[in-house]
């Protein structure tokens, strides 16, 4: 058992439920969370942060040849901040004397924990791809609604990837993490099997074996796709990891029942690719991919 504010392999069963509680909303909300595939969880100990960016990257600093009796000369990088402070988010769950009384505490305190991991996902999701649509480097308007089957979908993709490869600098190895968030509501429509050359596969199989771009549904978006180069390099979900703040606590309320309190801190940021930037290329819209919901 991990420390949990100053209690060390505690036997106080409160403390034991405290720890067991948060730490199994906390891995199933991560678990639920669709952004996370392009903007995986950061764990940080404290609230405020400073994040320090090069304004220079490897391409500025290219490898020096030496020869016997020399040495390369210094790489004389310059740097820009940015400040970032989380935000703090609260679920409350309750086991209610009756539900004791009938022996479904267990029961109960199952199901809002379900609900409560259910609704911290849904709003660390929304935060992830409101900052995500927020921050995209550009926009493509679709060729047409992806749910036509004339729609060229695989040529949408590729110019849109194609000006996010020549707009960043992104690298050979970063073309591995190109992902495609679409509606939810055209899941369906990329699953159905089309004739391409001989073979008879879904658009979403093409894509995903031809261009190796993951193609993944999500409620959060309505009429329009992302293109993201998923990874550290285009935004930070960050998270509180620290003992100084309780994240789950408890109290008896007289006539009711017993309540646990879950706090979790967290923020979703882009990451600038210049000094006061608040877009990054490494994002990019289609629109018009679906029709309103």
């Amino acid at each position: 058992m991990r420390k949990y504010f100053e209690a060390q392999n505690s036997t106080d069963p409160t403390l034991l439920k405290a720890e067991l509680i948060r730490e199994w909303v906390y891995g199933e909300a991560e678990s639920l969370l669709v952004g996370k595939a392009a903007v995986p969880e950061t764990p940080m100990r404290n609230l405020d942060m400073k994040f320090i960016f090069p304004r220079e990257t490897a391409e500025d600093y290219p490898l020096q040849e030496s020869f016997e009796g020399s040495r390369a000369d210094y790489i004389k990088m310059s740097y820009f901040e940015t400040n970032e402070t989380m935000q703090k988010w609260q679920q409350a769950v309750m086991i209610t004397d009756e539900a004791k009384a009938r022996r479904m505490g267990k029961e109960q305190l199952q199901m809002t924990m379900d609900f409560a991991a259910q609704s911290f996902a849904l709003k660390k999701d929304a935060q992830i791809f409101s900052t995500l649509i927020a921050g995209a480097g550009g926009t493509d308007a679709a060729s047409g609604l992806w749910s036509d089957n004339t729609t060229e979908i695989a040529s949408d993709l590729a110019l849109t990837i194609g000006k996010i490869l020549t707009s960043t600098k992104a690298t050979d190895a970063d073309i591995r993490n190109v992902i495609c968030f679409y509606p939810i509501q055209l899941w369906g429509y990329l699953k159905m099997p089309v004739q391409i050359g001989d073979i008879l596969m879904s658009i979403q199989s093409f894509i995903q074996k031809e261009y190796r771009v993951k193609t993944i549904p999500t409620r959060q978006l309505k009429t329009d796709a992302l293109v993201v180069i998923g990874g550290k390099n285009v935004a930070r979900h960050v998270v509180y990891t620290g003992n100084d703040i309780p994240t789950v606590e408890h109290q008896r309320l007289i006539g009711k029942g017993e309540e646990w309190l879950i706090t979790q801190y967290f923020k979703t940021f882009i990451m600038p690719e210049t000094e006061g930037a608040t877009t990054n290329n490494r994002i990019r819209k289609i629109t018009g991919v679906a029709s309103a919901p």
